[in-house]
């Protein structure tokens, strides 16, 4: 199996997390019961569970400190174990060009984005520093994991208006792979429509935190929608761990041909290039 979601954090960040400056930060691990997991939880984890691979992402932090201290964290401690572990970087909410070049040297050295949250305005302006990082990604051959949310349900930390609709027009003008995270908010069952089809073609869907969000009936549904190959299995680890994950799909009665392309083949051929 391969994780494709998950999150860890700098030891100093999950041991100081009170004094961490970051609203963002304190909006989704303020609260001391949340959740937190560095490097070694990870690696315990997945030895724990049969996962022979994860997709390590940081989250999308306000400041540029925090954004720096946990992207170098992340690359040193996936850099120890290549063949398992896939370094996601991100950039802080309100990034500009400059930003971006500053972390042209992960994506040289095989990382990818993620979870990025992005905001409305750079969504929908050509013209935003999200244009020139969308071209960075595509000249080193990387890959995008987006944060989406729901225009509907419960709120929960971390829920914000990544939905459908202000996601659409970059996605439209779009041509490197996006992973939309928690399946996209919901942008897949708009695959009906046969223009919507065709631009969520260099899109994928992961599982992160579905069985907050879902019934196992996502799973045939989605299938049908986007096909198999586009579903990638995720966590959002430490939030929640493989198995709550698993039994959705278990009960979701799938065929082993889908079961096998959504636990591990197509993560491992998009971020580890079927190697």
């Amino acid at each position: 199996m391969i994780d494709a979601h998950v999150h860890i954090f700098a030891d100093e960040l999950i041991q100081n997390r009170g004094s961490v400056d970051d609203a963002q930060f304190t909006a989704m691990y303020g609260d001391p019961k949340a959740k937190m997991a560095n490097a070694g939880d990870l690696i315990r984890y997945m030895d724990e569970n049969g996962i022979e691979r994860a997709v390590v992402c940081n989250m999308t932090w306000i400041k540029r400190k925090y954004t720096d201290i946990n992207n170098e964290y992340i690359m040193e401690e996936c850099a120890k174990y290549p063949k398992r572990l896939h370094p996601m970087v991100s950039l802080p909410i309100d990034f500009n060009e400059k930003d971006v070049w500053k972390i042209i040297p992960y994506l040289a050295a095989g990382a990818g984005i993620g979870e990025q949250r992005l905001t409305k305005k750079f969504l929908i302006d050509p013209d935003s520093p999200l244009t020139f990082l969308h071209d960075t990604i595509k000249e080193n051959n990387a890959v995008m994991l987006i944060h989406t949310s729901e225009p509907v349900g419960h709120l929960y930390p971390g829920k914000e208006k990544m939905t459908p609709d202000v996601l659409e027009p970059f996605i439209k003008r779009s041509s490197i792979p996006l992973v939309l995270a928690h399946f996209g908010g919901g942008i897949g069952f708009y695959a009906l429509m046969k223009e919507v089809k065709e631009y969520l073609s260099n899109c994928y869907f992961d599982t992160a935190a579905t069985p907050y969000l879902y019934s196992p009936a996502i799973y045939p549904l989605m299938i049908s929608l986007v096909g198999p190959e586009k579903i990638l299995l995720g966590t959002d680890y430490p939030l929640m761990g493989i198995k709550k994950v698993m039994k959705q799909i278990d009960e979701a009665d799938l065929r082993k041909t889908d079961i096998t392309a959504i636990t591990h083949k197509n993560a491992l051929t998009l971020f580890w290039k079927g190697r």
